[in-house]
């Protein structure tokens, strides 16, 4: 047999047997196998390209939350800052009302009558003064009750119960 002819023969035989076990089989034809992959190709990249502009969302609300966090450390710092400048205001009214303490007391050694009228009149300014820094007080203690208050819950509501999220 010459090379031709044995070709020929191989080749016959190859489709015989190919035909004959797909018949047998009833496998899917290759064409068909490699469509189903196309096609699950096809949605893996629709679901990368889906999920690629799901994390370039998420991550443009990260910088916007992130903004509202220096916000609020912005803010921290400022209600920081006039709680310090409070401190010395009452350390100042303090020192104010240990003068008046020491004038009364010396009032009280001296018994100089036109003295009296004015440490009543000093006394009723610092107990003004005294009236105006308990207000302020209070508009400290419930701003920074409200501030805390909302970076507890805020804290609160973005713990994932100590786990990170995968990734």
């Amino acid at each position: 047999m010459n090379a031709s002819l044995k070709l020929v023969l191989f080749v016959s035989f190859l489709g015989l047997a190919g035909y004959s076990l797909s018949d047998d089989t009833k496998a899917a034809k290759p064409s068909d196998v490699h469509a189903a992959m196309v096609a699950d190709h096809e949605k893996a990249v629709a679901d990368h390209e889906k999920w690629e502009v799901e994390i370039s969302r998420m991550r443009a609300e990260h910088r916007r939350a992130l903004a509202v966090l220096a916000r609020l450390e912005a803010e921290l710092l400022e209600h920081d800052a006039a709680l310090e400048d409070q401190a010395r205001h009452i350390l100042e009214h303090e020192q104010e009302m240990k003068a008046h303490a020491e004038e009364i007391a010396h009032h009280d050694a001296t018994g100089d009558a036109a003295k009296h009228d004015d440490l009543a009149k000093q006394h009723k300014e610092l107990q003004a003064h005294h009236s105006e820094v308990a207000k302020e007080m209070s508009e400290f203690a419930t701003h920074h009750k409200e501030l805390i208050e909302q970076l507890r819950k805020l804290g609160e509501a973005h713990q994932h119960g100590g786990k990170k999220p995968a990734g």
